[in-house]
Formats: C-alpha cells, sequence, structure tokens
C-alpha cells in the first residue's frame, strides 16, 4: 500500500512537470475483476437528503464505475437517522432508502458473523498500524473484504484508515458543515474574472 502511494505521488508530479512542457501523459489502471465500491451510511444520508448540495459529490462517487454496495448495518443507520431527522416513520424511512438505493444500483450486503479469519487480520493489522477500530465497524469492514468491496466511500476519518490496513481504498466524502463552508465559498468569493484586451 505505502509503495502504490508512492508510485501515485510520483505520477501525479511526472504529471504537472509534463503539461507545463505541453506533453500529455495518459494512464490506464486495471483491476482483478469488477471493481465494488462501498458506501457508508453518512454518505448515504446526506445524498438522499441533500441532492443538491452533494450533487457534485454524487457525481464524483457513481461516476467512476463499477458495482456499489451499501451494508444492512449502514442502512438500518440511515433509516434510524431519517425518522429522527426527517420526522417521517420507519416504513417511509425505510422507503425513502430504497428508492435512493435502486435508483443508484446499490446492493446491500447482509451481515456474516462467520468472518473470524477477517476479523482477527484486520484486527492485527489495525494494531501494527496504531489504528484505532470499533467493534460494530470492523463487522462491517469484514463483510466488505468477504464480498470483494476494494474502495470505501466515508466521512470518518478513523473507518477510512481501519479499511486500509485491510486493503481497501478508502475515499473521503465532505461533511454537511464543510460542504456548506464550500457552497457559501464558491457563491461570495469567486473570483473575478479577467479580459484580455486584443489589439485591433
Amino acid at each position: 500500500k505505502k509503495d502504490l502511494n508512492i508510485i501515485l505521488i510520483v505520477c501525479l508530479y511526472n504529471d504537472r512537470i509534463a503539461k507545463r512542457r505541453g506533453f500529455i501523459i495518459t494512464r490506464h489502471t486495471q483491476f482483478r475483476g469488477p471493481r465494488k465500491i462501498g458506501i457508508d451510511s453518512c454518505c448515504l444520508y446526506d445524498l438522499i437528503i441533500y441532492p443538491e448540495l452533494f450533487g457534485s459529490e454524487h457525481s464524483r462517487v457513481f461516476g467512476i464505475g463499477g458495482l456499489f454496495l451499501t451494508h444492512r448495518i449502514c442502512f438500518k443507520e440511515v433509516t434510524k437517522k431519517l425518522i429522527e431527522k426527517e420526522k417521517i416513520t420507519k416504513e417511509e424511512a425505510e422507503e425513502k432508502l430504497a428508492v435512493f438505493l435502486k435508483k443508484n444500483n446499490i446492493t446491500i450486503i447482509e451481515s456474516d458473523l462467520q468472518n473470524k479469519e477477517i476479523l482477527i487480520k484486520l484486527y492485527k493489522n489495525c494494531k501494527d498500524k496504531k489504528i484505532n477500530i470499533h467493534p460494530p465497524d470492523s463487522y462491517i469492514i469484514a463483510d466488505l473484504v468477504k464480498n470483494g468491496v476494494n474502495k470505501i466511500f466515508s466521512t470518518n476519518t478513523h473507518f477510512r484508515e481501519a479499511c486500509s490496513a485491510i486493503g481497501i481504498d478508502g475515499a473521503g466524502f465532505p461533511s454537511l458543515d464543510r460542504q456548506l463552508k464550500n457552497k457559501i465559498r464558491e457563491a461570495f468569493f469567486r473570483p473575478k474574472k479577467k479580459f484580455n484586451r486584443h489589439r485591433r
């Protein structure tokens, strides 16, 4: 994982140098089998409730292509949050979530408590890398690994770090507060356009 990160950094640096000198470098990344992408509960909730605010993030997540998955625990967490925050019934919350999952072709991974070997490896790797991991998260991550998920979108830094410890690429996702600040900054502090004067 460390070596891969170093390679990516070098590639990005070479890209910048090449662009300055007028060169164009193209790269093709290949994955073994279909790319499977996980989405955590916070991401799901924000994408459902704030579609306009998180429109760019929706495009970023679903625009990369692949098979999209979430966990049964995440489904329950989002349902509970919808009930509390949106003041709707459990049936309405589950239907709202189910519609979003179906529309975006997101499959639910069911809980499996038989992933003992994966859990042992996960806790060992996290301990070696001094990463804190919560028990509920460990079961989700073990199920992600078992189902071949190789990328996860999450707002939780510790969760992403734990995922990376066992080989899942953790992609950040902005919190609601951060996204609001970004939109406000874009609206009020856009750089003024410069007009070039051309000689007649």
